[in-house]
């Protein structure tokens, strides 16, 4: 069972070292708190959590790509997006 323990952002800083180790080891949780109010949670990754992460990040990256070329080939007056992106880097 996961503990979860309180912290503030000064203790934190204190003790980094020590309560990362509590996180990793003894799947410690943790609520950082600055002046009173809870602004973070510090808690262990769990297995798959970088790649789906990393996978929903490459997408929003692709559609905003996707958004840029379509803007530019507005601009352009072009029909494909991919030929007015291409004309650009020229």
């Amino acid at each position: 069972m996961t503990t979860r323990r309180e912290i503030g952002i000064r203790e934190l800083k204190n003790s980094a070292s020590r309560i990362i180790n509590e996180v990793r080891e003894a799947e410690a949780e943790y609520v950082v708190t600055k002046h009173g109010k809870a602004v973070a949670v510090l808690r262990p990754m769990r297995e798959g959590e970088v790649e789906d992460e990393s996978g929903a990040r490459i997408e929003s990256l692709v559609d905003r790509l996707r958004r840029t070329a379509h803007a530019v080939a507005s601009k352009a007056g072009e029909e494909s997006a991919a030929a007015a992106v291409a004309r650009q880097r020229r």
